[in-house]
């Protein structure tokens, strides 16, 4: 008999100015998201936030040594997180057959502060398993920008290989 696995995760972290900074801030970090599995299929939904403030305050959660193609989808538009912050309600599927995972993911962006609509976006994605030493991967992001609030459209197709000496 199948079962359906359940996997949850609750992320949360601080930033505040320090010692003699002139720019006296707090910033939050939320993260939460819940994924169902079941044989070689998955569904997966989060909520994110990386706070933000009054336009122009600098009260935006950093972080400049992050990746975010990971996290605020594909297209890459969010490598700077605006001044009034980021929320990432999004939701996605996947499934594995023949040794490739197929997975297709939905985001929509909007402000932490101020309730603006940055746009939604669309990533589709598959990866081949070659042995247990190489993988190929093709990526599609298409985000769908406000441009009233900023924020333009974009496309883009990633095409990635990898090769495990070990």
């Amino acid at each position: 008999v199948q079962s359906i696995t359940m996997s949850y995760a609750l992320e949360i972290a601080q930033q505040r100015d320090y010692t003699n900074n002139p720019l006296s801030y707090i910033a939050h970090y939320y993260n939460l998201n819940g994924k169902a599995t079941y044989n070689n299929f998955y569904a997966k939904l989060g909520y994110e936030v990386l706070s933000g403030g009054p336009l122009g305050k600098g009260e935006q959660f950093w972080t400049p040594l992050a990746s975010h193609h990971a996290m605020n989808g594909t297209a890459d538009v969010f490598r700077a997180i605006p001044l009034e912050g980021l929320e990432d309600f999004n939701l996605g599927a996947g499934i594995t057959l023949w040794a490739v995972d197929f997975s297709a993911d939905y985001h929509h962006f909007s402000s932490e502060y101020g309730n603006t609509v940055y746009g939604q976006e669309i990533d589709l994605g598959a990866k081949a398993h070659f042995d247990k030493y190489y993988t190929l991967s093709v990526e599609y992001a298409k985000f769908k920008g406000r441009t009233v609030n900023g924020f333009s459209d974009v496309d883009q197709f990633w095409l990635s290989g990898r090769a495990k000496f070990s």
